[in-house]
């Protein structure tokens, strides 16, 4: 990599005639001249994209959250990649030498710049916080790796999907029913601009603590639940079967006197949703949006061909 002036920095990998170039999210321009055969992606929701983009041979190490069926959709293409890795440390990247590191702007600038110093080109992108960003994202990964192509079919398996969904709601007669996310793991996720908000909007779903002004990164209390008084409450299940604690849980909201008189727990209306649900920044927020909306109106969307949606194969 060179530096070429103060903002581009520019990937050379060999001499080809033709190359592309991205912008990524801090304005460096990476230009590249071939398609780099070894990816490395430093967050699980990046290895999704990626992963939908190209084929395992070309990613050469991917998160172990990847291979978790409670929260991914690509266990079986994991099985091809041989480096899962839980800590993307400098030492990591030295060891697998990567030819492109994909990463998000939450990694740190010092730890970024450390991949820069080592000679790899790093292309950095922004947390995407609503399904279209997550199309936006698809796009700029899919042009960094030199498969825009393949970034436009997602894209659109993502777009027929969503029409599929809007379409099928707008033929319903549904009173609009609200809700509210409860993780122990994040007790400050799920208020008004998080993915999770946005998802609700696709399916049909009122999110109860957006609704009353709480926005991401606040901390949900008790008090919010009560003032929400939500249609439904959804349960982070896999924090709770990892803990021994699911039954436990649930039953909480059964026998708190400050939570057992809310809609929801009235009509046992608290539900568990597996984390891949929850934690959706990718392509297969598609899932997360029909299953929000089943556990609202039942079951109005098949789930049976939930699969890892991808562009290729």
């Amino acid at each position: 990599m060179t530096a070429c002036g103060k903002s581009e920095k520019i990937a050379v990998t060999n001499n080809l005639d033709t190359a592309y170039k991205v912008v990524d999210a801090q304005g460096s321009v990476i230009k590249m001249f071939e398609k780099l055969p070894k990816i490395m992606t430093t967050h699980f929701y990046l290895d999704a994209i990626a992963l939908g983009i190209v084929p395992p041979e070309r990613m050469i190490a991917i998160s172990k959250t990847a291979s978790d069926p409670a929260v991914s959709y690509m266990m079986k293409k994991t099985e091809k990649i041989q480096n899962h890795t839980s800590e993307i440390s400098l030492g990591t990247v030295v060891a697998l030498s990567p030819d492109l590191i994909i990463t998000r702007e939450g990694a740190g600038e010092e730890m970024i710049q450390s991949y820069r110093d080592l000679g790899i080109p790093v292309f950095v992108i922004k947390m995407p916080l609503t399904v279209e960003g997550i199309k936006q994202q698809i796009h700029l990964i899919a042009k960094i790796v030199g498969e825009p192509d393949r970034g436009n079919l997602l894209v659109d398996k993502m777009e027929r999907q969503l029409e599929t969904i809007e379409n099928k709601l707008q033929s319903l007669s549904l009173q609009k029913k609200s809700c509210v996310l409860v993780s122990k793991m994040n007790h400050s996720y799920g208020g008004k601009g998080c993915m999770f908000d946005d998802i609700c909007k696709y399916a049909g779903v009122q999110n109860a603590v957006a609704e009353i002004g709480i926005e991401n990164g606040q901390i949900i209390s008790k008090e919010i639940l009560v003032q929400a008084d939500p249609d439904f409450f959804l349960l982070s299940q896999s924090w709770e079967i990892k803990h021994g604690n699911e039954e436990a849980y649930q039953d909480e909201f059964f026998i708190d006197p400050a939570l057992n008189h809310l809609k929801a727990v009235k009509n046992n209306q608290v539900i568990y949703l597996p984390d891949k649900y929850i934690y959706a920044s990718h392509q297969n927020c598609i899932w997360s949006i029909k299953r929000i909306a089943n556990a609202a109106y039942g079951d109005i969307f098949d789930l049976k061909d939930e699969c890892f949606i991808k562009a290729y194969e």
